[in-house]
């Protein structure tokens, strides 16, 4: 009896994980793709293609290859039947990554394909996150139309060394300061707009081995169009640091300039490294000026404070000596100004030395003991004000011609703040207020009774007060310190 082998036939059951050469399962007709069909933290183990007429991708989960090739590849040619592949909208909320050394581009939008509008809110990572090639074999420019990423993305290559480099008209770029720069290689986008949400998070582009032009503008500003998920920046008056790096110089970039949210703004190059700029936002020019005019103001006590004091020192004499000839003379002296915003109490010395009969020669020293300045400027008391005189009688008795000769000087430190006005900085600055006056006076005592004398005099006065040049102290907070020129008041009378 002939003996028959028994033949089970099992089914077989393909892994839909292993998409090779299975590029439907990412088709799609303006239909939204999640994760391409791939379940939530699936890996995969080759690379993903799309294709179709004018498909939308979206990914909000993790797509991982971990054998050489491509994690999304947007192409006009390989596994698309159909020619040129041109994409609506690429979102990716997730992850699309690499665990493999040797895949190089995460997405890649190559011979002829196009991407309207790429948004990146999730992770893109791999050597190259978005390549973009120029024609090739005959096929025609991949572009992509915006591509704003507010997540964290690895380099995008647009090199002019892989068939010319394809054609990036807008990117818009948050990730940098809050984490790693986003790094650029080849062809500049046509524009590029830098996103700011705070000053420790904005967005820094490296770039490397650049080739064509940029404008660069503010996210947000005029020109821009905003994109669904990312707002329009918000600035201070602040230096954003780095916002630009791999630069040299910045012939390729234009908009280096500009005025947002009320604040002007210019690329300047930084102050520790090489071949990076900041972007340096400064407050308007009219709140400069407001700012500017309070602090004049409160100047115009302070001038009239000193001039006043050496006025009053160039009068200052002592004329009762004792047998040795010698006089001493204490004192205290109050002065306001400018309706109150300005005044000082002062201690006073004066001493002099009868040479002869009719000569005296003294000194004195004038010393604040407190002084109150408008708001926005303080003048330091450390130093007293201090000068001489000489006086010389026809008669000893004090009566008749008298010729008088005096000079005075002082020196003291002078903290100047602006008041903030708008988007106006509280600058900061020192400098020295110098203060000099002399005076020569010749006067008749004419007696007209035992204690009244009557002095009709003739003089001449000169007092200067002058603060030096400075410069406003640079810090977080001021962004434009001002230059001042030295400022002095001077006054002769007769």
């Amino acid at each position: 009896m002939k003996k028959f082998k028994k033949i089970i036939l099992l089914p077989i059951i393909c892994s839909s994980l292993y998409l090779t050469n299975s590029w439907a399962a990412c088709v799609t007709n303006g239909t939204t793709i999640t994760n391409c069909l791939v379940p939530f933290g699936t890996t995969i183990s080759d690379q993903i293609d799309v294709s179709g007429t004018n498909p939308s991708v979206t990914n909000n989960g993790i797509v991982n290859i971990t054998t050489p090739g491509l994690a999304i590849t947007v192409s006009g040619w390989g596994f698309n039947l159909n020619g040129n592949v041109h994409v609506t909208d690429f979102i990716n909320t997730g992850t699309i990554t690499s665990s493999n050394l040797d895949a190089y581009e995460a997405v890649s939008v190559v011979y002829g394909s196009s991407i309207t509008n790429f948004f990146n809110s999730g992770t893109i990572s791999n050597h190259t996150a978005v390549s973009l090639y120029g024609p090739a074999f005959g096929y025609g420019i991949s572009t992509i139309g915006t591509l704003t990423n507010i997540g964290n993305m690895g380099l995008i290559a647009n090199d002019t060394w892989q068939f010319g480099g394809g054609t990036l008209t807008t990117l818009n770029n948050l990730q940098g300061a809050s984490s790693t720069p986003l790094s650029y290689r080849g062809v500049l986008p046509t524009n590029y707009n830098v996103i700011i949400n705070s000053p420790s998070n904005y967005g820094q582009l490296n770039i490397s081995s650049p080739s064509g032009t940029m404008a660069f503008n503010i996210y947000g500003n005029n020109g821009t169009t905003l994109v669904s998920g990312a707002s329009a920046s918000i600035v201070i008056s602040h230096r954003y640091l780095n916002v630009l790096s791999g630069l040299s110089n910045l012939n390729n970039v234009t908009g280096t300039t500009g005025t947002y949210g009320g604040l002007t703004y210019s690329l300047v190059a930084d102050l520790n490294t090489a071949n990076s700029w900041d972007l340096l936002f400064g407050p308007s020019t009219a709140d400069t000026q407001s700012s500017l005019k309070l602090t004049a103001n409160s100047l115009k006590g302070v001038y009239s404070l000193q001039t006043s004091s050496i006025t009053n020192g160039l009068t200052y004499d002592c004329n009762v000596f004792d047998k040795e000839g010698i006089c001493v003379s204490v004192g205290g002296r109050y002065d306001r100004v400018n309706t109150g915003d300005t005044h000082a109490s002062n201690s006073l010395l004066i001493g002099s030395y009868k040479v002869d009969a009719n000569t005296r020669v003294g000194a004195w020293v004038d010393q604040n003991l407190s002084a109150s300045s408008a708001t926005g400027v303080n003048l330091n008391n450390g130093n007293p004000m201090f000068g001489v005189f000489g006086v010389w009688n026809a008669d000893k008795s004090g009566n008749g011609f008298e010729a008088r000769v005096s000079a005075g000087y002082g020196d003291k430190d002078l903290t100047v703040t602006r008041q903030v006005v708008g988007s106006g900085e509280a600058g900061t600055g020192k400098t020295r207020l110098n203060t000099q006056g002399v005076s020569a006076v010749i006067s008749y005592n004419l007696p007209v009774a035992a204690d009244l004398t009557v002095s009709p005099y003739l003089g001449a006065r000169y007092t200067r007060v002058n603060a030096n040049a400075y410069t406003e102290a640079t810090s977080s907070a001021v962004t434009a310190p001002l230059t001042y020129s030295a400022l002095k008041q001077e006054t002769t009378t007769a």
